[in-house]
């Protein structure tokens, strides 16, 4: 899945719990910028790459078999990243 969405342009923003939140950042102006649709295009492929590659998987959790269901939700718009320390020496990084 890692490979998946670093192939597609995205960043892994933060895990959360069994989720992961992915950002697909434009470059500054300066730069070759790809439009929002663009961006939002490779999100959608990302998504149904990844779908694609768990359907099917299942694991066997002492003896009890389960099936991974893969949920994906996509929204567009602008964020600000605010940096506050962490515990412990980690930072945290809070959208």
């Amino acid at each position: 899945i890692i490979r998946v969405i670093g192939s597609q342009g995205g960043d892994i923003f933060k895990f959360a719990g069994d989720a992961m939140i992915v950002l697909w950042p434009r470059p500054k102006k300066n730069e070759n910028a790809d439009t929002l649709r663009t961006l939002v295009q490779r999100a959608g492929q990302c998504a149904m790459q990844i779908k694609a590659q768990c359907q099917g998987f299942k694991i066997d959790l002492k003896g009890v078999k389960k099936s991974l269901n893969v949920k994906v939700g996509i929204g567009v718009g602008k964020i600000s990243i605010l940096h506050l320390g962490g515990l412990f020496n980690r930072l945290e990084y809070v959208p």
